[in-house]
């Protein structure tokens, strides 16, 4: 349960980056003020909070691999 709830939070700070990053590419598309830049600014330091956060997560193991029943039978 401990673990789904984990992959459920990883997930939404994944995309809450790209939906971030979206944000950016689309400022930076049409730039023209200083508040876009200060905008673009405030979802970069936010992605970056974010990636910081998701670096200091202890690494997990990778779930072991499953193998298919044609390969258990090679």
């Amino acid at each position: 349960m401990n673990n789904e709830k984990e992959i459920q939070t990883l997930k939404n700070q994944v995309n809450s980056l790209v939906y971030q990053l979206l944000k950016i590419n689309k400022l930076l598309a049409r730039m023209t003020t200083q508040l876009d830049l200060q905008e673009v600014r405030q979802l970069i330091a936010e992605n970056l909070r974010i990636l910081e956060s998701l670096r200091s997560l202890p690494p997990h193991p990778a779930p072991p691999i499953r193998q298919s029943q044609d390969a258990k039978n090679c």
